[in-house]
């Protein structure tokens, strides 16, 4: 099987392999004990934050360990916007941010509004929530005029873009974002998952997560970090979960090896997703979607008109070809990727490709030789041969 979705996840690399085995043995106490085995649990707690953090290049004191990224996505959202629901009312994202970051901000203008009857005897009752949507063009880069617009209303909580997309691989201009929500003094939310691991992080946000498995590392953790000085009100009505050492160990460990091969296997992932969209869009009734330059090495995603893209990423894998669509992971209901949909391009039968650092030149051309079969298979049995 040859793995081609490391957008949805990676698997464990040898570095975080071999940390998690150690870490079994010497990591299982619990770190907020006293005795010797839990003092070596908290030391391998506080050195694995550490160095995420080094890796990342923020400080250990910004840190903090969640258990999935999109845990960490959710608190991110709900701290800022519990810390600055006085400043205003809309809450800021662009069109195609992760779900979990969608759901936040849902759930958010839902409990404002349920909430807002009892402020309603207050002499200065906090502004009313509500979600600004903040639009993309055909490539899915952010609207900057949509983004001037809600930065200037003097009513903005936060806003949240997210730097690499997880479907397309569109890369956002953080600098550029970051620049503007300082000028307004509105707070940044940036999810890096797609990107933490793989290239340079960029400056200018006031939060940051990630989330382990992406970049190499165990299922389970999730990072926040926060800047300091940053509004940050977080829900301490929740009791702390047992920390899972020995995976925030791997983590650290994948986390330091991803970064270090990063430029070496970016610049070869980067031909092969370039061969990956010149070829597929070679192919009739076929559109790449995701900027053509402005995007990560790892992600490509196509869809194909006509054809269900289950049933192509199931005949893939029938041929030996772990693939996903973005249509099917989005929305368990079956329904269009939402950010295919924002973008304005073909939404039937898409596929998105992710590559790891194992993925050879053979594995692409013998995935683009089966695309090919599939797709003209399929197209028969459904009687749309010929477009």
């Amino acid at each position: 099987m040859a793995y081609l979705d490391s957008g949805s996840t990676q698997p464990l690399n040898e570095a975080g392999h071999t940390a998690w085995e150690s870490a079994l043995r010497d990591g299982w106490a619990d770190p907020s004990s006293r005795y010797y085995e839990g003092r070596k649990a908290a030391a391998l707690r506080d050195d694995a934050i550490e160095r995420i953090a080094q890796a990342i290049g923020i400080r250990r004191d910004e840190v903090s360990i969640t258990t999935s990224g999109s845990a960490a996505n959710t608190a991110a959202v709900t701290a800022v916007s519990r810390a600055r629901r006085r400043h205003g009312g809309a809450i800021g994202r662009s069109a195609v941010e992760h779900r979990s970051v969608m759901r936040a901000t849902a759930s958010l203008v839902a409990s404002a509004s349920d909430h807002a009857g009892r402020e309603s005897s207050r002499v200065e009752p906090a502004p009313q929530s509500y979600e600004v949507q903040i639009g993309v063009d055909h490539f899915g880069v952010l609207d900057p005029d949509q983004l001037t617009k809600f930065l200037s209303t003097g009513d903005a909580q936060l806003l949240a873009v997210q730097w690499i997309n997880q479907e397309t691989g569109t890369c956002q201009d953080i600098a550029t974002v970051a620049a503007a929500c300082q000028r307004a003094e509105v707070p940044l939310i940036v999810d890096a998952a797609q990107g933490v691991g793989r290239m340079p992080v960029p400056q200018g946000w006031d939060v940051l997560t990630a989330s382990a498995h992406k970049w190499g590392g165990p299922s389970g953790i999730g990072i926040v970090a926060v800047r300091s000085g940053t509004p940050w009100r977080p829900d301490q009505s929740a009791a702390p979960a047992f920390p899972n050492i020995p995976a925030l160990v791997a983590a650290a460990a994948a986390l330091e090896e991803s970064v270090s091969t990063a430029r070496q296997h970016g610049a070869r992932l980067r031909e092969l997703t370039t061969m990956i969209r010149d070829r597929v869009s070679k192919i009739d009734g076929v559109e790449v979607a995701g900027h053509p330059d402005q995007r990560a090495d790892h992600l490509v995603t196509f869809s194909t008109l006509y054809l269900a893209g289950d049933a192509i990423t199931d005949a893939l894998a029938e041929r030996g070809f772990a693939v996903a669509s973005g249509s099917a992971c989005a929305d368990d209901r079956g329904q269009p990727s939402h950010v295919l949909a924002a973008m304005g391009v073909l939404t039937q039968g898409n596929v998105r490709i992710g590559l790891t650092a194992a993925t050879t030149q053979q594995d692409i051309e013998a995935f683009l030789a089966a695309l090919v079969d599939v797709i003209d298979h399929l197209r028969q049995d459904a009687g749309v041969a010929d477009l």
